[in-house]
């Protein structure tokens, strides 16, 4: 899941819950705002603060598909 707000009880949190309570085991990888402080700044910044632009997405998501293929 891909959010611009906080993990902890955001839609990763919901879909999470939704495959829990159906005994669905599938991986989830949640993209989002680590529960911490933010710095102010402009919109790009803080994407860039928080690893949500397209290329810091793109690369985690090719880090997590080997590890996770391994």
């Amino acid at each position: 899941t891909l959010e611009e707000n906080f993990l902890a009880g955001g839609f990763g949190s919901a879909g999470i819950e939704f495959l829990t309570d159906h005994a669905l085991q599938l991986p989830v990888w949640r993209f989002g705002i680590a529960d911490r402080f933010i710095e102010q700044g402009t919109r790009q910044e803080l994407l860039e603060l928080c690893g949500l632009t397209a290329e810091q997405i793109a690369s985690d998501i090719k880090t997590r598909w080997n590890t996770w293929q391994k």
